[in-house]
């Protein structure tokens, strides 16, 4: 999935079911975050008092020739992106993310993220659980299982020149995304992402398959309501602010979900259109968005406590205390303890049921110990 969806769809429904508006953007942020949280490097941070301490980010993205490597399969796709499903008789198998519950994974993030009562967690948790919907029948690692061919679209529009326009120009298009390796969803260029979208493909194996974009996001949408944001909310003693139910019978969430789904567009004009719907179910509540909440900026939390930009050295605007309690080190630790969790039951599956392979790793143990003895943040 995209912005539209990591962030505002997600935005929309912890306002819709009774969340703080400051935590409803602070999840909502942590969801599309986890898609541009590129920089993994460490960094010398500077406090007032020129004390040096040493930051250690985790990074949840990567695209571009490293994500052929083995480590960024095993630290990014499989616990940010591609949720592996745990099902089959074959490591590849395995690794193919299922929508929902139809993966293995799916309950137990969603119970770790709910125990850990932390919004942060909530938000990490939630872009990982609404791409095992739009990533489904993929897998983060490189495997044939991902080999697309014949990838083709339903044109949504009614201007039949613009149509054969874009038809053709896909055309000679589509060779490129046809020869880049079989990592994710690579051959299938961004067509598992859009929510509007009809679109087919031929697999592995030979098959047609035929997709429905804005049927599968609602049912995920719903399911991750019901599932995660409304017990969230829940737990925090909110009642719903769009209809009377935290959970998937909620036909007025349905509706307004629906709207904006099957809205047809560019990236940036669906953004504006979940905008307007945001802003106009907030004057039917009488709430007052910020401006920073309608126009996702994804360099605000780090703008708001560094003061340089140099990569590797940063003067801080903020106490390192402030540092510590600040959105963008609180997903930086959200981000480090999902990916330990899920890496962690990936290479134990017996604790799932999960039949394991004799001798089968299927995570590098490694990985796993350096991300749970990782240290954040560290005086020097």
């Amino acid at each position: 999935m995209e912005k539209d969806c990591h962030y505002y769809v997600m935005y929309f429904m912890c306002l819709a079911a009774g969340m703080e508006i400051e935590d409803a953007y602070e999840t909502a942020y942590c969801s599309e975050y986890v898609d541009d949280a590129t920089d993994g490097r460490k960094k010398t941070l500077i406090d007032k008092d020129n004390n040096r301490y040493m930051f250690d980010p985790i990074r949840s993205a990567h695209n571009g020739l490293k994500s052929i490597g083995i480590d960024i399969q095993e630290k990014i796709y499989y616990p940010f992106h591609f949720l592996p499903g745990l099902k089959g008789d074959s490591f590849e198998e395995k690794m193919v993310t299922h929508p929902g519950k139809e993966g293995y994974l799916f309950q137990k993030v969603v119970d770790e993220a709910l125990k850990s009562s932390n919004h942060f967690r909530i938000g990490v948790s939630l872009h990982a659980l609404t791409d095992t919907y739009s990533h489904c029948n993929f897998s983060g690692m490189w495997s044939w299982s991902n080999d697309v061919s014949h990838l083709n679209y339903i044109p949504a529009g009614r201007n039949w020149f613009r149509n054969l326009f874009n038809k053709i120009g896909w055309h000679f298009k589509r060779g490129i995304f046809a020869a880049a390796p079989p990592i994710g969803h690579s051959n299938a260029f961004t067509f598992p992402d859009r929510p509007y979208l009809n679109w087919k493909y031929t697999d592995y194996l030979g098959e047609l398959t035929l997709v429905t974009n804005n049927i599968k996001f609602v049912i995920g949408f719903l399911d991750l309501y019901e599932s995660l944001i409304g017990p969230y909310a829940k737990k925090q003693d909110k009642s719903p602010r769009l209809g009377d139910t935290h959970d998937r019978t909620n036909d007025e969430l349905r509706q307004k979900l629906w709207e904006g789904v099957n809205f047809h567009g560019s990236l940036k004009k669906r953004c504006r259109n979940w905008q307007a719907i945001i802003l106009k179910f907030a004057k039917e509540q009488g709430l007052t968005i910020p401006d920073n909440h309608l126009h996702y900026d994804e360099k605000e939390w780090e703008n708001n406590v560094y003061k340089s930009i140099d990569v590797k050295k940063k003067k801080l605007k903020v106490s390192i205390e402030e540092f510590e309690k600040s959105p963008l080190y609180r997903f930086h630790e959200a981000g480090r303890a999902h990916r330990v969790f899920v890496l962690s039951i990936v290479n134990d599956p017996s604790a799932l049921g999960v039949r394991a392979l004799e001798g089968e790793v299927m995570i590098s143990n490694e990985i796993i110990h350096k991300t749970r003895e990782k240290k954040l943040l560290k005086k020097i």
